[in-house]
């Protein structure tokens, strides 16, 4: 995920890199839509002539190149931050079609160096240094194939499972020494670089996950009732956190871990049934010590206007982000940005 993400009213699409180093562009983009039949909807990008461009920090361009988006309805940037690439996810037919592509940057000119059927990129590392993207089962659209890539899209290494598995998370650790993923069949597998297997663990898996800035903790959610942190050297599953009853504060859509095996995870009450009924209910900040308890909430919040609700339906628990170094926590409120001591959270602010 990258830290910022937006569109612009002329049809452009911009991403800012997750180590802030560069911005990545497509501009020109132009959408149809029509009924193909009486009860089928349509869309996508027109096909004209659209602009790739990456950006330095200081918005200063690097390097530009043009494709056609027809044909596709959905376009997803992934700038690695290395002043290099671009990698895009394109989708169309209602999501049965998938290609990656990455492009790479030669002088002021950005050339295509891969274009993958049947692909999907999931995250890259905050140094730049590696890419994870598997290759689709055409008729399952699970992924039958893993592989790793460098911030120029050379091959570092594949693996695959017995049986394609779809994901519901894949994390890249922040230096790219590990990956981390929750598959389907309720599995979570940490791999190192080289494709390596640390460990495999059949749990109650989970959406929602991130490493510590040293890359020694993963923690991973369910997203509803469960928190699991792991050691990632050795792949052990350090604790696991269970919500008994749904009405206490069960929702962990957002999380962070600590460098001292802190995690910070953002939280709401639950309403069953309702995604703007869970929207309204109150949320907090909960911080779990090192095995797995409980020891601080803070920044309770329940929203009350129209637009805090509807803030809260798109992501219902406060957004959390660790500053490279581990010391600072910054957290999303729906009006506000709020810059915590990591180690003092519930403190100075």
């Amino acid at each position: 995920m990258a830290i910022g993400e937006g569109s612009t009213p002329n049809g452009s699409k911009v991403v800012i890199s997750k180590n802030g180093r560069n911005i990545a562009i497509v501009e020109g983009l132009e959408r149809w839509d029509r009924f193909k039949e009486p009860d089928e909807w349509q869309e996508g990008f027109k096909d004209k002539p659209a602009t790739l461009r990456l950006l330095n920090w200081k918005g200063e361009e690097l390097a530009r190149t043009q494709f056609s988006p027809a044909g596709w309805g959905y376009i997803d940037l992934y700038p690695p931050g290395n002043d290099k690439a671009v990698a895009l996810n394109l989708t169309g037919s209602e999501g049965m079609a998938y290609r990656s592509k990455v492009f790479v940057r030669n002088g002021k000119t950005l050339s295509e160096v891969l274009s993958l059927k049947d692909a999907c990129i999931w995250d890259y590392s905050e140094n730049g240094s590696t890419v994870i993207l598997s290759l689709l089962d055409v008729e399952t659209q699970f992924s039958k194939e893993r592989m790793i890539l460098d911030g120029e899209a050379k091959i570092i290494a594949k693996y695959a499972y017995d049986s394609p598995r779809g994901n519901y998370c894949v994390r890249v650790s922040p230096s790219g020494n590990y990956i981390a993923e929750v598959t389907t069949g309720k599995y979570v597998v940490i791999h190192n670089r080289n494709g390596q297997l640390v460990k495999e663990h059949k749990i109650a898996g989970g959406e929602y996950g991130a490493f510590s800035p040293n890359e020694e903790f993963v923690c991973i959610s369910q997203g509803r009732w469960r928190v699991n942190l792991f050691n990632v050297k050795n792949g052990n599953l350090l604790w696991e956190y269970a919500v008994s009853s749904p009405d206490s504060f069960s929702f962990f859509y957002s999380l962070v871990a600590s460098s001292e095996g802190l995690v910070f995870a953002g939280s709401s009450r639950f309403a069953p049934l309702s995604v703007m009924g869970s929207a309204a209910k109150e949320k907090t900040i909960l911080i779990f010590d090192q095995q797995g308890k409980i020891i601080e909430r803070f920044g309770s919040f329940i929203p009350k206007t129209e637009a805090e609700v509807e803030f809260y339906s798109c992501s219902p628990t406060p957004q959390l982000r660790l500053t490279p170094d581990g010391k600072y926590l910054l957290v999303r409120f729906p009006k506000k940005y709020v810059l915590y001591q990591a180690k003092r959270a519930g403190g100075e602010q």
